[in-house]
């Protein structure tokens, strides 16, 4: 081996060794994420969802695999672990590494969570692992947005030429644009309703549905609403389209108004005459609904022509039935029904009051009237009220009446000391208008016990008897009076009870000579006067009256009886002696109480 060979060996054996340890320690490379990593899902998501793709690279580029992880996401809550990175998925390369939305394990809720910001880190599996955070954005579905909501058709409608399938208005589309790039449907109504065009829900093209020879109507109005599937439906656009050529609706142009009719507007009649716009064809009205729906009965229409009739009579007073509509339809028998309304309103009608009981009766005592009858005055007016007061029976004032509760009282004690007394009265109620309604109170006024007992021969009574008298009921009694009438015992008298030694007066006024009194003997006792009044109980006369019995010597021996004999015309009679008792007023007067034969038979029992 020459020296320039084993020089070259040597060279090429060095550069081996240096590329064996370039193998061993490889240069470092510089690993970084793209810029500004954000990435926005719709709340509504409900499919596994691409949401942004991380971008890791390595320079210079050393053909290695790189690894994207999630280290960390906040907040946790809600769904924060709805999201992750994964790669080879939906057709990604292997180290293409993107944030997918995981359906499954959440849901989003923007109204709790508006974005979620995730720390992800790239590695070579040499080199320090890189980070960067990843802001994921939440979003709402915005709604279809419309540039015009006030369109008009370029050309009028003929309706004689518009037929079945033709084309009404077709730049609807250009002023319809999602943010989203949602598919956006259409759907319509039209005032006045028809049935005669329809929309298409896609292409928003306005047709006609029928040939329109029927339309009856000299302009038309379309309301398109538009909706993406997702958010609430926007507009409605409003597109307005003259019609020309079209057959007169049958509207009438006194309806779509309130009418106001009085509540005692009599049933059976005519409420309301329609004028339609056309005698021929005949126009044929319907009551097809009624609000409240409980007033529908009230009315209806004579023979689908003409008028309607009210059934029954309104109450205002009814605040269901203060404001009724009326919803009426109405056909030429070539036009689409009209729809049209009617107002009606009651007016109130002052109705009188109704008074209740018509007939009350009480008994009541005679002094401290009090009648409380439970007046029900019921009027249907409303915020009207009844006021009451005495029409009848009253001429000598004696009796009042509270005006607001019907509460019936005497002025003063009625005092007539008879056994009943019966009146009657005739109470008014009377409302804020002046109507009026009657009831009759009849009273019972019974006679109480209030007048005491009074003694009518003064403050005592005075007797004189002889040594001789005989024992038991002396012919002296005690005497009352009483004003009040007999009604239950008021002027039922009796005497207290008394006894002495040598008298006793009894209940029934009566003395009684318990021993034979010898001169100068005498008795006095004291007794009152009751009566038997049950309401509000006996009375006791206010003074005692005292009977005083005293003793005087026997008469003297008669002499024996004189006979006359008769003789032809003359008569013969025998005369007993006369003797004579005295019972003596306290207050003077001497009463003559035995004579003439009494006092003969008294000598003989002596």
């Amino acid at each position: 081996m020459t020296a320039s060979t084993r020089t070259h060996m040597e060279g090429v054996g060095h550069v081996f060794a240096v590329f064996l340890l370039l193998l061993k320690n490889p240069a470092s490379s510089i690993l970084q994420f793209k810029t500004s990593l954000t990435g926005t899902i719709f709340e509504g998501s409900s499919t596994r969802i691409n949401v942004v793709c991380l971008g890791c690279t390595e320079e210079p580029d050393a053909g290695r695999i790189l690894t994207v992880r999630k280290e960390q996401i906040t907040p946790q809550f809600q769904c924060g672990g709805c999201f992750d990175i994964y790669t080879k998925l939906d057709g990604l390369s292997v180290n293409d590494w993107c944030i997918f939305y995981l359906p499954s394990q959440g849901k989003l809720n923007y109204t709790m969570v508006q974005e979620y910001t995730m720390t992800a880190s790239c590695t070579n599996g040499v080199d320090t692992p890189i980070t960067t955070s990843v802001l994921l954005k939440v979003s709402t579905n915005e709604p279809p947005r419309i540039d015009s909501l006030q369109q008009t058709c370029p050309t009028p409608i003929d309706a004689k030429l518009t037929n079945a399938g033709d084309t009404i208005y077709n730049t609807l589309h250009t002023s319809i644009s999602d943010p989203d790039g949602d598919i956006t449907y259409c759907s319509m109504t039209t005032i006045p309703p028809s049935t005669n065009v329809e929309i298409d829900p896609v292409t928003c093209i306005i047709r006609a549905k029928k040939n329109l020879e029927m339309e009856c109507h000299p302009s038309i109005t379309f309301l398109v609403s538009v909706n993406d599937g997702t958010n609430p439906n926007v507009g409605p656009i409003s597109i307005t389209c003259d019609i020309t050529n079209y057959l007169p609706a049958p509207i009438d142009s006194k309806l779509n108004r309130s009418i106001s009719v009085r509540e005692d507007h009599p049933k059976g009649t005519v409420m309301y005459t329609f004028d339609p716009p056309t005698v021929n064809p005949a126009v044929i009205y319907a009551i097809i609904h009624v609000t409240p729906p409980q007033a529908h009965s009230l009315f209806s229409v004579e023979n689908g022509r003409s008028s309607i009739t009210l059934n029954e009579e309104l109450d205002y007073e009814n605040p269901l039935f203060a404001d009724i509509y009326l919803n009426i339809s109405a056909d030429n028998g070539n036009c689409d029904l009209v729809y049209q309304y009617l107002n009606v309103r009651p007016i109130e009608v002052n109705e009188p009051p109704v008074l209740s009981p018509k007939v009350y009766y009480q008994q009541v005592n005679e002094e401290s009237i009090y009648v409380n009858p439970v007046f029900l005055c019921e009027d249907e007016d409303r915020g009207d009220r009844c006021q009451f007061r005495i029409v009848g029976g009253n001429d000598e004032g004696r009796f009042q009446i509270n005006r607001d509760t019907g509460e019936i009282t005497a002025r003063y004690n009625i005092d007539n000391n008879v056994r009943e007394l019966n009146w009657t009265l005739i109470i008014e109620a009377v409302d804020l208008q002046g109507l009026t309604d009657n009831a009759t109170v009849n009273l019972n006024i019974r006679d109480i016990n209030d007048n005491r007992p009074y003694f009518t021969h003064g403050g005592g009574i005075a007797y004189t008897v002889t040594e001789c008298t005989g024992l038991g009921i002396l012919p002296v009694r005690f005497a009352a009076s009483d004003d009040d009438s007999d009604y239950k015992g008021n002027n039922i008298i009796t005497f207290t009870p008394a006894r002495s030694d040598c008298i006793q007066i009894h209940a029934d006024g009566t003395v009684h000579l318990l021993k034979t009194l010898l001169q100068p003997e005498s008795c006095v006792l004291s007794t009152r006067a009751v009566d038997h009044g049950e309401y509000p109980g006996p009375l006791t006369s206010q003074i005692t009256a005292t009977v005083t019995v005293t003793s005087s010597d026997c008469p003297p021996t008669p002499a024996p009886p004189t006979t006359e004999y008769v003789t032809e015309a003359t008569t013969v009679t025998t005369e007993p002696p006369t003797t004579t008792s005295t019972a003596v007023n306290n207050n003077g007067p001497v009463l003559h109480l035995l004579g003439g034969p009494l006092a003969l038979l008294l000598f003989y029992m002596l």
